[in-house]
Order: structure tokens, then C-alpha cells, then sequence
């Protein structure tokens, strides 16, 4: 397993984010357009949803967000989404760096050799 994950990560970008979390971005990124942003601060705004009016304080420099998604996931939520992509900025800056390419390499540089048949273990 290691090998295979260390051989697929060489297809990644260099400065990106692993393909599951790339993938939960663009699903979220289809719902973006049901928030409108106002901001609070430089870093924190707050987004409504258009259709029910709830709304979600999402603050960019702590990673946090009212709904908590992003707090326990590590991945911007679809309220931190709307919020950076109006702000057309990095995702990579807002995920958690464990979903970062140099973290999975780093997770699977590593080598682990397989052990002697049983056969072959000294009783």
C-alpha cells in the first residue's frame, strides 16, 4: 500500500492538495452561489443563506466557521467556501496542511519490508 500511494502521489502537483480533498472542494463549490457575504472584519464574514436566511460566521485567519464543518474536518466548509472563493484565494491556505501533497508524501516515504515466511521464523 505504501508503495502505491507513494507512486501515485508523484502524479500530484508539487504545491497542491491530495484528490479527496480536492474533490469535497468542488462539490461544495456548486453550492457556493446559495450564500451572500458580508464581511465583518478583515477576517471574518459572515454567510447568509439566500433561501432561509441562517447565518454562519466564518473566520478566515482561525479556520473556523459557525457550523463547525471546517473545525473538525480540516477542509473548508460550504460556508468558508463561498467566502474564499469570493475572495479568489488559495484553497491550500485554508485546509488543514495534513491534506497537503508534501504531507502525503512525507506520510508514505517510508518503507516497510515484508517479514520472513512463517515457515522460516526461528521457534
Amino acid at each position: 500500500m505504501n508503495y502505491d500511494r507513494r507512486m501515485a502521489s508523484r502524479e500530484m502537483p508539487d504545491n497542491g492538495l491530495v484528490p479527496s480533498c480536492t474533490y469535497v472542494i468542488e462539490k461544495l463549490m456548486k453550492k457556493y452561489n446559495r450564500y451572500r457575504i458580508e464581511g465583518v472584519s478583515d477576517h471574518v464574514f459572515c454567510a447568509i443563506n439566500l433561501k432561509s436566511e441562517k447565518k454562519f460566521n466564518v473566520d478566515l485567519e482561525a479556520h473556523t466557521c459557525a457550523c463547525r464543518v471546517w473545525d473538525i474536518t480540516g477542509i473548508p466548509c460550504v460556508h468558508a467556501v463561498a467566502v474564499i472563493r469570493q475572495r479568489r484565494e488559495s484553497w491550500v491556505k485554508y485546509c488543514s496542511p495534513y491534506f497537503t501533497v508534501e504531507k502525503f508524501r512525507a506520510a508514505y516515504a517510508g518503507f516497510i519490508f515484508p517479514i520472513a515466511n512463517e515457515e522460516e521464523w526461528g521457534k
